[in-house]
């Protein structure tokens, strides 16, 4: 009951905060069903993952994936790297431009403009967009943040959201980290090779940056 009211808080705050939109989310902050965390060992492994070619009126094309797994490092490291959104340039694939402006406290939120380049050999584009950005209260062994677009300043996108949720686990007595990334992204245009791109590349994009964060957290442990 408690994930199930918290997504629909989740849901009805980025209402209010960005306006109505034409379909809702049901953001997925909580470990999912099933999950073996022996097994997610430095693993990302799809939950699910979608190439939508007839989304809502106000899109053309939509990715959705969610996944999921589990890294040896401590909740807090990779907390501090989720949320340092001004760094995600310097480690994450395609994004090239991220600031963020808190606007509230409690709970706390933020305005993030983002600004991503997609080169593969059939297909190029960027986007570049604000989200708003949430980090509800979930207690010490849990974290969360949960987004979506609230402005897209080249009108290449309909709609962005998604979530990381992470969760302290132990393997074999050690510290890790259970996480969790839910991205969707609703383009407004067809262009030429992006549902290619998607259906060939969009899954591994999101382990990609799954990885890339977990291994800077890793990298700032070490310093």
């Amino acid at each position: 009951m408690k994930t199930v009211r918290l997504r629909l808080v989740s849901t009805l705050l980025l209402t209010t905060l960005c306006g109505a939109f034409a379909w809702s989310v049901d953001y997925p902050l909580a470990v999912a069903d099933g999950a073996d965390f022996s097994a997610l060992l430095q693993n990302p492994t799809e939950i699910s993952f979608t190439v939508d070619t007839a989304p809502p009126a106000s899109a053309s094309t939509a990715s959705i994936g969610d996944l999921h797994a589990v890294y040896p490092v401590s909740i807090d490291a990779l907390r501090r790297v989720v949320t340092d959104y001004s760094s995600y340039p310097e480690f994450s694939p395609r994004v090239i431009r991220s600031y963020a402006t808190r606007v509230s406290e409690e709970p706390l939120v933020w305005r993030q403009r983002l600004t991503l380049s997609f080169r593969v050999l059939f297909f190029g584009s960027d986007y570049d967009y604000y989200l708003e950005v949430v980090e509800p209260p979930l207690g010490p062994d849990r974290f969360a943040i949960y987004y979506r677009m609230d402005e897209s300043l080249d009108g290449r996108l309909s709609d962005v959201a998604g979530s990381w949720f992470l969760q302290a686990v132990e393997i074999d007595g050690e510290e890790h980290t259970y996480v969790r990334y839910f991205n969707s992204i609703y383009f407004a245009q067809d262009q030429f090779g992006l549902r290619m791109a998607l259906r060939n590349l969009g899954a591994r994009d999101l382990k990609m940056a799954m990885d890339a964060f977990y291994q800077e957290a890793e990298r700032r442990m070490r310093e």
